[in-house]
C-alpha cells in the first residue's frame, strides 16, 4: 500500500531542545543545511522537541505544522510565515499577476498542426481554459488560455489561430508540442480456416418377380408395381402372344417388388435376370461410397490508426420476396439481405509495444442447400472478443468443431428382420461429417518503412 505521507530525502539530524524559540531554531537548521531560509517577523513563539536522526526536511515539517506556520520554495530560498500570511501573499501575487496579464500586450500567432485534427486540439485547449465551445466566455481560469485569450480554427489548412499574451501563447505551443505527434498504426491480419471431411456409404438393392400361367382357361399373371387406375393389368405384363416366353410378354420397368435403392446416382452396380418359360426375375445390387475433403481460408486484412475502429467487409447481397398489406390484398417486394465476411477491430497499442484489440469477426453464407421457395437461409459464424497480444504474435480467437455421424436403415417390415435374406429386403446409409472453424488473428504495430513496404507488396499481388 502507497503511503499518503510525503517523502523526506534531507540529511539527517538530532535535536533536543526545551522552550527554544522558533527563529533560532529554524536559523540552526538553515547552518546544518547550507540552505537559504527567510523567516517572516511575525514568526514567534518556543518549542520543546526531541527528535533523532531525523531528515532535516521532516524536521522543518514538523515544526512548521506544531506552530501553524507554512513555507514557499522561490530559487533556492525558503519562505517561512504564518499560514495566514503565507495564503494572503499568494493571494496578492495571484491578483498582481492577473493584472499583469490584463496590461500585457496581446499576441497573434498561427500554429501549424500537423498529424491530429485542428478541431480537437482547439477544444481540448477551451476545455482546459475554462472556455466555452460557443461563446468562448472563460468561466474560470485555467492552464493555457488566459481571460483575454481565444483560440480559433481554420479547416481548411488545419492550422490554429491564438490570441493571448506571451506566457500563455509560450503554454498552448507546449501542449501542441506534446499532443501534435504522428499517431502508430496497426496491420490487422485475419485468417478464417474452414475444414471440411465427409465420408458416405450407402448400400441398395430391389428386385421384382414376374410371371404368369392358364388357369380354367383363363390367363393369370403375377408381379411387382402398383395399379394406377388406368385400365389394363396392376402387373406390367403385356399379352401380345409373341411366339417365345410361351405367348407372354413381360416388361421389366416399374415392376420391382421391393424397391430400396440407393438415394443418388450408384458408382457401382450389379444386376441379375433369370428368365424362365413363365417367370423373370430381376435382382439389382447398388453401391456407393464417397470421400471429401475441403478447406476454405479466408484471409481480410485492415489497417488502421492507433485507437480508431476500422472495417472491412467483403459478400452478397440475397434478393428475397416480401410482401406488404396494400388496400386490402398484398403487394410483392424484391428486398436484400446481405451475407457478408466482415472484420471490426479497434486497436491499442500499449507502452512494451502489445496490441489490445476489440475485434469481431463475421462469415455469413447462404445455405442453398436447405433453400426455401428459392430463398436459402444465412449461416452466420461469429466471434467478438477482447485480446491482448503481443506486436507480431499470433493468436487463436476461437473455434468451431462440429462431428455429425448418420446411420439410416430403409427396410420391408418383417422380410427385412429374417436372418440372412433380410439383406435383400433393406436400403442402409451411412453418413460422417467434420466441420472445424478456427479465427486467427495478427497484430502488426506498422511503422513508416514497414507501411511503405507493406504498400508495395499489395501493389505486386495486385
Amino acid at each position: 500500500m502507497k503511503s499518503v505521507y510525503p517523502e523526506y530525502t534531507g540529511e539527517r539530524l538530532t535535536l533536543k531542545f526545551q522552550d527554544i524559540q522558533v527563529r533560532p531554531l529554524l536559523q540552526l537548521i538553515a547552518d546544518f543545511t547550507g540552505n537559504n531560509i527567510v523567516v517572516s517577523d511575525t514568526v514567534q513563539g518556543s518549542i520543546s522537541l526531541r527528535l533523532e536522526n531525523v531528515p532535516w526536511d521532516q524536521a522543518l515539517d514538523l515544526i512548521m505544522t506544531t506552530k501553524g506556520l507554512s513555507s514557499r520554495e522561490n530559487g533556492n530560498v525558503i519562505y517561512v510565515a504564518p499560514t495566514d500570511e503565507v495564503a494572503a501573499r499568494d493571494k496578492a501575487e495571484l491578483a498582481a499577476r492577473e493584472q499583469a496579464q490584463q496590461l500585457a500586450p496581446l499576441i497573434t500567432d498561427i500554429v501549424q498542426i500537423n498529424y491530429a485534427k485542428a478541431d480537437d486540439i482547439a477544444s481540448l485547449v477551451r476545455q482546459s481554459s475554462g472556455l466555452g465551445e460557443s461563446s468562448g466566455e472563460k468561466k474560470s481560469d485555467g492552464n493555457f488560455l488566459s481571460r483575454r485569450g481565444s483560440i480559433t480554427v481554420d479547416s481548411r489548412t488545419n492550422n490554429l489561430i491564438v490570441t493571448d499574451t506571451a506566457e500563455a501563447l509560450d503554454r498552448v505551443r507546449g501542449l501542441i508540442e506534446q499532443i501534435d505527434r504522428p499517431v502508430k498504426q496497426v496491420l490487422v491480419e485475419t485468417r478464417i480456416v474452414i475444414a471440411t471431411d465427409n465420408f458416405s456409404r450407402e448400400l441398395g438393392v430391389r428386385w421384382g418377380l414376374q410371371g404368369g400361367f392358364d388357369r380354367g382357361g383363363q390367363r393369370v399373371g403375377f408381379g411387382g408395381g402398383a395399379y394406377d387406375g388406368s385400365d389394363g393389368p396392376a402387373f406390367p405384363i403385356d399379352q401380345r402372344n409373341p411366339s417365345t416366353l410361351n405367348g407372354t410378354y413381360f416388361e421389366g420397368q416399374d415392376s420391382w417388388m421391393v424397391n430400396t435403392p440407393i438415394s443418388g446416382d450408384p458408382t457401382g452396380s450389379l444386376g441379375l435376370a433369370i428368365l424362365g418359360s413363365n417367370v423373370l426375375l430381376n435382382l439389382e445390387l447398388q453401391a456407393m461410397q464417397s470421400e471429401g475433403t475441403g478447406k476454405i481460408v479466408s484471409n481480410p486484412k485492415v489497417i488502421t490508426t492507433n485507437g480508431h475502429k476500422a472495417t472491412i467487409s467483403q459478400g452478397v447481397e440475397i434478393p428475397y420476396q416480401s410482401q406488404t398489406a396494400s388496400g386490402g390484398g398484398a403487394i410483392s417486394n424484391i428486398e436484400f439481405k446481405e451475407a457478408l465476411l466482415k472484420t471490426e477491430v479497434t486497436p491499442q497499442i500499449t507502452p512494451n509495444d502489445n496490441v489490445i484489440m476489440d475485434i469481431l469477426v463475421m462469415k455469413e453464407e447462404p445455405d442453398y442447400t436447405r433453400a426455401i421457395n428459392g430463398e436459402p437461409p444465412i449461416n452466420t459464424r461469429e466471434v467478438q472478443t477482447k485480446v491482448q497480444v503481443q506486436n507480431g504474435q499470433t493468436v487463436v480467437l476461437g473455434g468451431i468443431y462440429e462431428f455429425e455421424n448418420v446411420t439410416q436403415l430403409e427396410k420391408v417390415p418383417f422380410f427385412g428382420d429374417l436372418p440372412g435374406v433380410g439383406n435383400l429386403f433393406k436400403n442402409r446409409l451411412r453418413d460422417d461429417s467434420r466441420f472445424e472453424l478456427l479465427i486467427f488473428v495478427t497484430p502488426k504495430i506498422v511503422d513508416r518503412d514497414n507501411l511503405a513496404n507493406h504498400n508495395r507488396g499489395v501493389l505486386i499481388n495486385n
